[in-house]
């Protein structure tokens, strides 16, 4: 599929899938044998080239990260890295459609990040990015809001 053509407003995922992620969430939280971070990283990353549904929900999950501030530190930043490592593989690519789902679900606080911005716009294949998408990195690069938003 043509990462430009994803359209995740519309998406719906089964009650398995949505019971995982919060598993997943659970896990993080709690106060009983608590699955680190860093395990579930790693453990996200594993998903991340497969087109599976559970894959597009892991991509929005590294997204959620980003967007709600859920990591911290070193931990956000190997969640930082690994989006932009994805957007930067060959377009049409598992990984490129990961990175751009994950992108995708934080769209509206990349100008929080202007040098991840400039990164990301500088890549190579940035022109075959959803043009919604490419708005909000642009304005992102200045640390301004997407248009879209201002409305």
């Amino acid at each position: 599929m043509n990462p430009a053509q994803i359209d995740l407003s519309k998406a719906t995922f089964s009650d398995e899938i949505q019971g995982e992620a919060i598993s997943y969430f659970e896990r993080l939280f709690t106060n009983t044998n608590p699955l680190p971070v860093s395990d579930f990283i790693k453990q996200m990353i594993t998903f991340r080239d497969s087109t599976s549904t559970k894959d597009r929900v892991t991509a929005e999950v590294f997204g959620g990260f980003i967007k709600e501030g859920v990591v911290e530190y070193l931990h956000f930043a190997a969640v930082l890295r690994r989006v932009t490592d994805a957007v930067q593989a060959k377009v049409g690519t598992n990984l490129f459609t990961f990175g751009i789902i994950a992108l995708q679900a934080c769209k509206e606080v990349l100008h929080r990040y202007p040098k991840v911005c400039t990164t990301i716009s500088s890549n190579r294949s940035f022109s075959k990015f959803p043009a919604e998408l490419r708005s909000y990195v642009n304005a992102g690069c200045n640390g301004e809001l997407a248009d879209e938003l201002l409305l």
